[in-house]
């Protein structure tokens, strides 16, 4: 028998298949790589208009204006500029990479704590009981049929 197999059935004898399902963890930390990911490209525009020599190489005519005070050049102008748009996915394509990476440490840290929690809330009593009694309340009020009163 696998560990998620375990898992699965140690879920299922407290209870607590529903709690399986709840992604709520996941979602937002899918939510924060998203934002750290647009974040990530919006800084690499930024960089690649304050410093030109950012990017070498790039063909003269897809360069944007660096002249901001003329009134056809504005940075209104940019989503125009080629270079600028492949900057902006090459810095979200980093910033995706690297958040969710570390985001998955997170993820992996509270699947921990509930499965050790689900398997043996009574160790948890013991050691820390100010933590033990916030979250047994705080899963209570969330899932009080399959938690118990």
């Amino acid at each position: 028998m696998t560990a998620g197999s375990k898992v699965y059935a140690l879920f299922q004898a407290r209870g607590w298949s529903v709690v399986l399902n709840d992604v709520l963890v996941a979602r937002s930390l899918q939510i924060i790589t998203l934002l750290v990911s647009v974040c990530t490209g919006v800084t690499s525009v930024l960089l690649y208009i304050l410093v030109p020599t950012w990017w070498d190489g790039v063909p003269e005519d897809s360069e944007p204006s660096h002249d901001m005070i003329d009134a056809d050049h504005t940075i209104f102008a940019m989503h125009h500029c080629r270079s600028c748009w492949i900057t902006f996915a090459v810095g979200c394509i980093y910033g995706a990479l690297l958040s969710s990476v570390v985001l998955k440490v997170v993820s992996s840290a509270v699947e921990t704590v509930i499965v050790c929690f689900a398997e043996n809330p009574n160790a948890l009593r013991e050691n820390h009981p100010e933590h033990s009694r916030s979250m047994t309340q705080a899963w209570r009020k969330v899932y009080p049929e399959e938690f118990g009163n």
